[in-house]
Formats: structure tokens, sequence, C-alpha cells
């Protein structure tokens, strides 16, 4: 059994146009390849239009995902505050305050 982990465009092209996966549309379709998609790829899908107004790849999969799951982000970071999404603020601990 071979495994493999298809980027999002890679499975959208599947669905929609299998012929821009040239040789590789055979590995796809092997019954012997057990095809895999990552859950950002979901989330991706899920909030394609979600604007760039925050560098941090990890907490634009965490908006995504709070998008999503309809769940609001307990977080420190006010960067966040420029997206769509209900948060749960922390105050920062700084010491020596």
């Amino acid at each position: 059994m071979r495994r493999v982990l298809v980027d999002t465009h890679v499975f959208l092209w599947l669905q929609t146009e299998p012929e821009r996966l040239g040789a590789a549309i055979g590995i796809l379709e092997d019954a012997a390849t057990e095809v895999h998609l990552s859950a950002a790829s979901s989330w991706e899908l899920a909030v394609a239009d979600l604007p760039l107004r925050h560098r941090d790849q990890f907490d634009r999969l965490l908006v995504a995902q709070s998008v999503v799951e309809r769940m609001p982000i307990v977080t420190a970071d006010a960067a966040l505050t420029a997206y769509p999404v209900e948060l749960i603020q922390v105050a920062e601990d700084r010491p020596g305050q």
C-alpha cells in the first residue's frame, strides 16, 4: 500500500480537471494508493476568501478552523481582531506588572 498526501490544488484538479495531473493520475487512481488530504486543506477550501491580514500561517489556520467549526479563539494576540471571528481575549502576563 502506497500512501500519498495531496496538496489542496491537486485535490481540486482531481475533482475538476484530472488531465492537469499528467502521469500522477495513475498513482492517485491506483487502488493500491491510499490518498490523504490534510485537515489544513479542508480549512483552506472552506475559507478560501480569508484575507491576508496576519502573516503567521499557524494563526491563520486557527482562524480558518474557528470559522469552519464556529468556535471562538482564546488568545492574547491582538492581530487576530482583524478577522471576523469570535475571540476570547486574555491579558498577556507581563512580569513586573
